[in-house]
């Protein structure tokens, strides 16, 4: 009776936590709420791992970034164990994303290519969350100038959106400012202005189909 009432009250907690801004006192309430969660759990890794990734998204939010990459990290392990590839991917790619900001280019790699490496092998090549890790890879070495291996990711994921999202897509739109971007730091300036072109045409159209 007593782990049912503690259920019910985290699950309320969780309820109303999701409806008010974050905080650093809302995400320790989670924190403590969480804990609690865990010494009832049987048989519930499904759940559990999908409050780890709830801390560590809002973590990062709140630019909380070290506890960000803990909770992504507990994510994964817990995805990994459950065999849900995609959501381990996406904790992966966002540990990358962070390490990547934090200009820990290696490290970031590191997680990306693991996330990469494992989400190939399961997942379907032109899955929209290995699109993520391509785009992920290609910031990460275009912060470093390697600019020709930046542009081989970010053109591997623009074809995927182009096969999943279609041409007139928001996410292709920025696809196309991500490799504009590059071409801009190459200094291939004629590129760069074709790339954002391309770039302000689908978003100039997703505007009319939204007016």
């Amino acid at each position: 009776m007593f782990n049912i009432l503690i259920s019910k009250n985290f699950a309320w907690t969780c309820f109303r936590l999701e409806r008010v801004r974050t905080t650093t006192k809302n995400i320790i309430v989670y924190a403590l709420f969480l804990c609690i969660s865990c010494n009832n759990v049987n048989g519930q890794s499904s759940s559990l791992s999908e409050e780890y990734l709830r801390l560590a998204d809002d973590f990062k939010k709140s630019m909380k970034q070290d506890s960000a990459i803990k909770y992504y990290e507990k994510a994964a392990v817990e995805f990994q164990a459950l065999g849900n590839v995609e959501k381990f991917v996406y904790s992966y790619n966002h540990i990358g994303i962070i390490l990547t900001r934090q200009d820990n280019y290696e490290k970031s790699k590191f997680y990306l290519e693991k996330a990469l490496s494992i989400g190939l092998s399961s997942l379907d090549s032109n899955n929209l969350v290995i699109a993520t890790t391509y785009i992920s890879l290609g910031v990460n070495y275009n912060a470093e100038e390697n600019y020709s291996r930046s542009l081989f990711y970010h053109n591997k994921a623009l074809a995927i959106r182009l096969l999943k999202l279609g041409e007139y897509h928001a996410d292709v739109a920025t696809s196309y400012g991500n490799i504009g971007n590059v071409y801009f730091n190459s200094k291939d300036y004629e590129k760069a202005i074709d790339a954002h072109l391309k770039a302000m045409e689908i978003r100039e159209k997703l505007l009319v189909t939204l007016a």
